[in-house]
């Protein structure tokens, strides 16, 4: 699951996996809040977004790690989708009333089909 939540102008985004510092910068960079936090390792654990010039030539983060965890590896896009997603994710806890937005199907299409 990725949660998102503010705090006043403070973003916070929640997510199970370890994000390639680039994409984690984007996704600041991107906020609509003045200071965003990204969050790795919460509810769960998916290993490593990476980037996607590592998933086609078998670095560890993209490979032996969803092995290891016995998940399907990451699509080439999934890092990119997943951080315009957690904006738009942070947009809509700014622009509700509630200031706490999650979703969890996201993850699922991350993944290649293993078969």
């Amino acid at each position: 699951m990725i949660s998102a939540m503010h705090i006043g102008k403070v973003g916070f985004i929640f997510h199970p996996s370890e994000l390639y510092s680039y994409y984690g910068l984007a996704i600041r960079r991107s906020s609509p809040l003045s200071e965003t936090f990204v969050v790795g390792y919460t509810d769960g654990l998916i290993g490593y977004l990476t980037a996607a010039a590592t998933n086609g030539n078998g670095e560890y983060e993209a490979l032996t790690v969803p092995m290891i965890l016995d998940i399907p590896p990451f699509t080439p896009t999934a890092t990119a989708e997943l951080a315009a997603a957690v904006v738009q994710l942070l947009e809509q806890t700014v622009a509700s009333t509630y200031a706490i937005s999650s979703f969890t199907s996201f993850s699922c299409r991350l993944m290649n089909n293993p078969g």
